[in-house]
């Protein structure tokens, strides 16, 4: 019974450890990569629905990774601009 409980304090922490890792990305999407367009004030479910949940065609080669959004979609330009600044971003814990 013991191992039960501290098995589902684990999968509790990952739980909390995931969360705060999706606040940290939304916060720094929000602060470094759109304050300069239309969803600088949008919030977490505006984020996520119109630049993390995208249709798109991904293609992964030795060297790259091919985004391809359709030529409809609205936020295409917002979508590459925070691209553009996230790849410019330091990464952490890299040197």
């Amino acid at each position: 019974m013991i191992e039960l409980v501290l098995i589902h304090l684990k999968v509790i922490n990952c739980v909390c450890g995931l969360r705060k890792s999706a606040y940290v990305l939304i916060h720094t999407l929000r602060e470094k990569c759109l304050a300069k367009t239309e969803l600088k004030n949008a919030t977490v479910e505006t984020i996520r629905t119109k630049l993390l949940k995208l249709g798109a065609v991904i293609t992964i080669s030795k060297r790259r990774v091919v985004i391809a959004i359709s030529s409809a979609c609205p936020y295409q330009e917002i979508f590459a601009t925070v691209y553009q600044l996230l790849s410019q971003l330091p990464c952490p814990g890299m040197t």
